[in-house]
């Protein structure tokens, strides 16, 4: 296990999955993008963000049903020798879990919203959505702070890997594979999200 070697190897550890991670969904982000603005059939992969919205706020209600096995995946105290994040381990498991509850849902219903703003006309253009926190839309902004929200939960899934820390309490430690499929499907998510928030980015930075 990485816990057992040294701090130094650790903190490099965690630095080269979190550099992987980056460029993992810059790629896939970069591919979602060129594939979105070259071909008009690949745009209607749109019309399934509200899945993932529904999928977020499942899990953000699994925060609550199943807190004992998502506060194990938490990264305890001084782990890689520099967490040290403010408050314990249920404080973090209900306020993300709140996030992904909220915003989730509001992905849902952001989308449904642009979904039925489709005009008539024969290019299928949209509409313009109406603003939330910023003039992307309610739909934009709530991908970006799930995006963001994402980012910010990423140490537990590397605490998982790092430290063998099991979800669910009843099973074993995942073996190297899942945890390389759950690190694609993060990039997946990540890549996603950030083609979903990219208006609302334009608009605040």
């Amino acid at each position: 296990r990485v816990n057992t070697m040294p701090v130094p190897l650790q903190v490099l550890v965690v630095f080269g999955i979190s550099v992987m991670l980056y460029f993992g969904t810059s790629v896939l982000s970069n591919l979602l993008d060129s594939g979105t603005n070259r071909y008009k059939w690949f745009q209607y992969w749109r019309y399934t963000w509200p899945l993932m919205g529904l999928l977020y706020a499942f899990v953000g209600v699994t925060h609550f049903t199943k807190k004992e096995d998502t506060c194990n995946i938490y990264p305890s105290r001084g782990t890689w020798g520099f967490w040290y994040l403010p408050g314990g381990a249920k404080l973090h498991v209900y306020w993300t879990g709140v996030v992904e509850i909220v915003f989730g849902l509001g992905l849902v219903v952001g989308g449904m919203i642009e979904f039925f703003s489709v005009s008539n006309d024969d290019d299928g253009s949209y509409k313009p959505p109406p603003p939330f926190i910023s003039s992307a839309g309610l739909r934009s902004d709530c991908a970006a702070i799930l995006f963001v929200m994402t980012i910010a939960v990423t140490p537990a899934n590397i605490y998982m890997y790092t430290h063998g820390a099991r979800m669910p309490l009843s099973n074993p430690s995942y073996p190297l594979q899942i945890h390389i499929i759950r690190g694609l499907v993060q990039i997946m998510f990540l890549a996603f999200l950030y083609q979903m928030s990219s208006a609302t980015f334009q608009a605040l930075l």
